[in-house]
C-alpha cells in the first residue's frame, strides 16, 4: 500500500479557506450598516485566530512595486508608475512567530491583488 505525503500547502488548504471566508466576512459587514450586530463576533473570530498565530491582512490601497514578495498583483490601466492595490481578490495571510528576541512572521498565503496607478492621465 503506498501512502503519499500529504504536503504542508495542502494541509493548510482548509484553514486558508477558513481565514479568506472570514476576511470576505468582515468586508460585508463593514459595507452594510445593517450587519454591523455581527461585526463583534467577526472580531472574536479573527482574534482566535490570532492566537493561533495566523493574522489576515488587507493590503487594499497600499503601494505596490515589482519587489514585493508577499502579493500576485494583476496591473489595471496602461501606466505602471506609482502603482496602489486597488483590489484584493484574496488576502495576506502571515503566520507569526514570537520568542525573546521578537516577532517574525512568514507568508503562507500571497495576497492576489488588482494595481493601478495612482496617476490620472
Amino acid at each position: 500500500m503506498d501512502i503519499k505525503q500529504v504536503s504542508t500547502t495542502e494541509q493548510l488548504k482548509p484553514l486558508l479557506s477558513a481565514l479568506c471566508q472570514l476576511y470576505e466576512l468582515e468586508r460585508k459587514v463593514q459595507k452594510r450598516s445593517e450587519f454591523e450586530s455581527l461585526r463583534r463576533n467577526v472580531e472574536k473570530m479573527k482574534a482566535a485566530f490570532e492566537e493561533l498565530g495566523y493574522r489576515i491582512e488587507d493590503p487594499d490601497g497600499q503601494s505596490y512595486n515589482e519587489t514585493r514578495v508577499d502579493l500576485e498583483a494583476s496591473i489595471a490601466g496602461s501606466s505602471t508608475e506609482d502603482l496602489a492595490v486597488t483590489e484584493v481578490i484574496k488576502p495576506i495571510i502571515r503566520y507569526v512567530m514570537r520568542d525573546s528576541s521578537g516577532e517574525y512572521t512568514k507568508v503562507i498565503q500571497r495576497g492576489v491583488v488588482v494595481v493601478e496607478s495612482r496617476i490620472k492621465n
